[in-house]
């Protein structure tokens, strides 16, 4: 593991806002042809990306993702420094990042049910402001309904991210002991990132689907009757279909995000 020292909870925070913002702004449409993709099991990847709209629901992720990409990374970096005196290693790694990821989902979930919503209706209201889609979700359905997938997302983020960091940390030094890496820090970092992502979706994709479609069962009957089927071999079929995408998404997406963080945390560090 890195001996370099870990950045104050703070310097986390600036850097981790950085790096969800560039990662969203380049990854959202992905975020939204994945979404489509779990929840109407008709629909193929083209006419996903015939729909259009590739940019709905955006405006949501986009303040949000700063924000709890802040969180989980001063989540984190907290974690280290107060139960583990600022070591790290595989456990701490791991144990820190399962934290950071379950706190980050009470943060996540209504978001994401908020996008969700915005991504249904944007065929039958384009142009929807996002403090529409909120009113209309509390006043329809109740504040509460907000968190309804809180579970299946403290089940994705919390283990996926403790794997995610862990990937990326075990990844860094390996890679730039290769011949071919040595010395090329941002390839190292960005090869890095890329193998965080694909071992965070591979946890994440089948609980995703499973959040994705409480959250559309809430938002309407119509949602409801298309993704209400909650059978173990539809979720499956689903997630198989939907994990090409996420894997499109998240490889680009944690590649930037880990990336970006590192180097600005480094140098807040300084």
């Amino acid at each position: 593991m890195t001996t370099s020292p870990a950045p104050t909870p703070f310097q986390s925070l600036i850097a981790g806002t950085i790096a969800g913002m560039s990662a969203i702004t380049v990854c959202h449409p992905l975020d939204v042809i994945r979404t489509r993709l779990q929840l109407d099991p008709t629909i193929s990847l083209a006419n996903s990306i015939k729909m259009g709209n590739l940019y709905s629901g955006f405006k949501t992720p986009f303040i949000a993702q700063g924000f709890y990409k802040a969180v989980i990374f001063a989540s984190n970096t907290a974690s280290i420094n107060m139960l583990f005196d600022g070591q790290r290693n595989r456990n701490t790694v791991l144990i820190s990042g399962c934290i950071a990821g379950a706190v980050n989902s009470l943060v996540v979930a209504p978001v994401e049910m908020v996008r969700t919503s915005q991504i249904l209706r944007a065929k039958s209201q384009p142009g929807e402001s996002l403090i529409t889609t909120i009113t209309s979700i509390i006043k329809t359905k109740g504040i509460s309904s907000l968190w309804a997938a809180v579970t299946p997302t403290i089940l994705r983020d919390g283990p996926g991210m403790g794997l995610y960091m862990l990937a990326f940390e075990q990844a860094k030094p390996f890679l730039a002991d290769t011949t071919i890496l040595r010395d090329q820090v941002l390839a190292t970092k960005m090869i890095a990132g890329a193998f965080a992502g694909v071992v965070f979706w591979t946890w994440a994709i089948p609980i995703d689907t499973i959040k994705a479609m409480i959250e559309a069962r809430i938002q309407s009957t119509t949602a409801a009757g298309a993704a209400g089927d909650t059978k173990i071999q539809v979720i499956l079929s689903r997630s198989l279909k939907s994990l090409p995408i996420a894997y499109l998404r998240g490889i680009p997406s944690a590649a930037v995000t880990l990336t970006v963080y590192d180097l600005v945390a480094a140098q807040l560090a300084k």
